[in-house]
This record gives structure tokens, C-alpha cells and sequence, in this order.
């Protein structure tokens, strides 16, 4: 078991201006709002109930880390590195994940709450978003064969010209997804939640 030393806002700021490159640290209730973090490495590192509002993250990498119940609204995202990345319980509004490496791109997403962000051409296979609310919030172009969505409700969430192939919507709520525009084969949904494709297909249901 990796053995994590405890970083608190004085810890953080102190690391933070030392050197660029940390590893094996947890970050608990740190806020980030206005530290620099530009081109700064973690890995293996976690944090817990901490806010990156406003904050850029451009050419930051995180490798192997974990977020839980932090919070990012707004981040700038160019080039950011989202290698084995995990969000649980945290609150991601405004994040354009398009500006990401493509590089190992691999966030996961659990019980978080995903509002206005911008998914374009990103590789998202097997990605995992389960028990999260996604609201105003668009796939375009992007990979997300095998993905899981379980248990997600979602609100205003385009899909556009993405792959679905194989993907999972059980017990997802609220979805609305063009067939003609998606691909959909060898994809799982359940009922009723899946008589949302027949409006794409003209047909109505009486109540």
C-alpha cells in the first residue's frame, strides 16, 4: 500500500512554490483558487474536499490521482493531462475536456455532478460515469464505446455523431439520444427510459 503524506493549505503552498513535481501526497480541504498550477505534475495523489475554481490547470498532468468532493468550475484545460483520473462526489462545472491531452486520456467519473461541459472528439472508451447528474452538457464526436453511464440522470446532454457501440444506460434517467445520429449497436438501455428513441421514430405514446 502506497503511504500518503497529509498536505494542508500551508503544506500546499509550500510544495508548490519548492518544486514542480508531486508524488504520493493528499491534499485535504487545499484551495487551489489561487495557487499556480500551470505545468505542474501529481501522481498517486489524492484530494479530498478541495476547490479549483477559476484555477488554470493548462499543461498540468494528474496520473493515478483521486478527486473526492472537490470542486472545479471554469478551469482552463489546455493540455492538461487525465491519465487514470478518478472525480467521486465532486462538482465539475464549465470544463471544456476537448483542450485535454489526448495523451492516456482516461477520467472517470462517480456520484459527481457534470454541468456545461464541452466533450469533443475525445476518446472516452470504457469510460466510466455512473451515478452522476450531466446537465447541459455535449458528446460530439467522441469515443465513448463500452462506456457505462448506470445510474446517471441526465438534462440537456447532447450526443452528436458518437460512438455508443456497447455502452451501458441501465437505470439512467432522463435520456435523449438521436439513433440516426449515433451510433447505437450492441448498446444496453432499459425501460422505459429507452421509449425516448421512438419520438426520433415519429411515434407517439397516449399516457
Amino acid at each position: 500500500m502506497v503511504h500518503h503524506e497529509t498536505a494542508d493549505q500551508t503544506f500546499a503552498e509550500q510544495t508548490l512554490n519548492s518544486n514542480d513535481y508531486h508524488e504520493c501526497l493528499e491534499f485535504d480541504k487545499v484551495y487551489f483558487d489561487s495557487l499556480m498550477l500551470e505545468s505542474h505534475s501529481f501522481e498517486d495523489c489524492i484530494f479530498i474536499s478541495c476547490s479549483f475554481n477559476h484555477v488554470s490547470l493548462k499543461e498540468t498532468s494528474f496520473i493515478s490521482c483521486t478527486f473526492e468532493a472537490c470542486s472545479f468550475t471554469l478551469c482552463e484545460m489546455k493540455h492538461t493531462t487525465l491519465n487514470g483520473a478518478a472525480f467521486l462526489r465532486c462538482r465539475i462545472i464549465g470544463l471544456k475536456f476537448t483542450d485535454c491531452s489526448s495523451f492516456a486520456f482516461s477520467p472517470e467519473f462517480r456520484e459527481s455532478i457534470l454541468d456545461s461541459n464541452m466533450f469533443f472528439e475525445n476518446n472516452l472508451h470504457k469510460c466510466i460515469i455512473e451515478g452522476c447528474t450531466i446537465r447541459n452538457t455535449d458528446f460530439i464526436h467522441c469515443n465513448l464505446k463500452e462506456a457505462s453511464f448506470k445510474g446517471s440522470v441526465f438534462d440537456t446532454v447532447l450526443f452528436e455523431k458518437t460512438n455508443l457501440e456497447k455502452s451501458v444506460f441501465l437505470e439512467a434517467k432522463n435520456y435523449t439520444i438521436d439513433p440516426f445520429g449515433n451510433k447505437l449497436k450492441g448498446a444496453v438501455f432499459d425501460l422505459p427510459e429507452a421509449q425516448s428513441f421512438l419520438g426520433y421514430l415519429g411515434i407517439r405514446f397516449d399516457q
